[in-house]
């Protein structure tokens, strides 16, 4: 049986604080997508409907990649839940 609480409570705040920073770096990527859109990716894309591909290629992405953070606090909370509840 795994004994999280004392087993390594410096790794386990690592990777809780990763998580959490992953979270916050994200949200700043998905706030500055439509502004960046707006001003043409810095001049380097003007025709709309380039833009809205690579806009929605940013928005794809940043689904994908605040899922699997998200998916990664799920399990943390989940063996936390469960540790506790033995």
């Amino acid at each position: 049986m795994l004994d999280a609480p004392t087993e390594d409570a410096i790794k386990s705040t690592f990777y809780i604080a990763r998580d959490v920073s992953l979270v916050i770096l994200l949200y700043k990527f998905a706030f500055s997508i439509s502004p960046w859109a707006e001003r043409n990716f810095g001049g380097f894309v003007s025709v709309p409907w380039q833009k809205e591909i690579i806009k929605s290629v940013m928005w794809l992405s940043y689904w994908w990649f605040q899922g699997l953070v998200n998916a990664g606090l799920f399990c943390l909370g989940t063996d936390v839940v469960n540790v506790t509840s033995d």
